[in-house]
């Protein structure tokens, strides 16, 4: 016991000592490395859409209020008498997850997000047989996809994410 202490006594360590250098070191490791690789990801990602279905008419008819925003993005870049909302979704998708309908043209929408952050996420559209690709959707910005011929108009699809 007395050559222990002496040791102890003269390099002033112990295994207590020896635990909590071990527990600073741990914690400042995490610490570098929480500011060097900051987390990009949400822990529970799923993305919030509003799917709206518009249809459009160079016929006399009212502006749908529904989809005011829609006419604000429209009305100086096309011609158009009237605006319909044919139908609205609001889909809950988690990352990788798919989702969609069928439009009233019999053409299935699917969407998929794969890739969801807090500034948006990257959406994967089809719409069978039309349009195939990859949006990159910001909360709260809507996204316009013409989509085809439908009685007597065009059909029309926006997206939004709410979250």
């Amino acid at each position: 016991g007395q050559r222990v202490r002496t040791l102890r006594q003269r390099t002033g360590w112990s295994l207590g000592d020896g635990a909590n250098r071990l527990r600073s070191g741990l914690a400042l490791a995490g610490l570098v490395a929480g500011l060097l690789f900051p987390a990009t990801g949400l822990a529970n990602p799923a993305a919030d859409l509003q799917v709206m279905v518009v249809h459009i008419t160079n016929e006399p008819g009212a502006i749908d209020p529904r989809a005011g925003r829609l006419h604000a993005e429209l009305r100086d870049q096309y011609r158009y008498e009237s605006l319909r909302v044919v139908t609205t979704r609001e889909l809950r998708l988690d990352l990788n997850q798919s989702g969609g309908f069928t439009l009233p043209t019999g053409r299935e929408l699917r969407l998929t997000p794969m890739a969801i952050d807090d500034k948006g996420a990257l959406l994967a559209v089809d719409l069978h047989g039309l349009v195939q690709t990859d949006l990159r959707l910001a909360p709260g910005h809507l996204v316009v996809i013409g989509a085809e011929m439908y009685e007597g108009g065009r059909m029309v699809v926006t997206l939004e994410l709410r979250r």
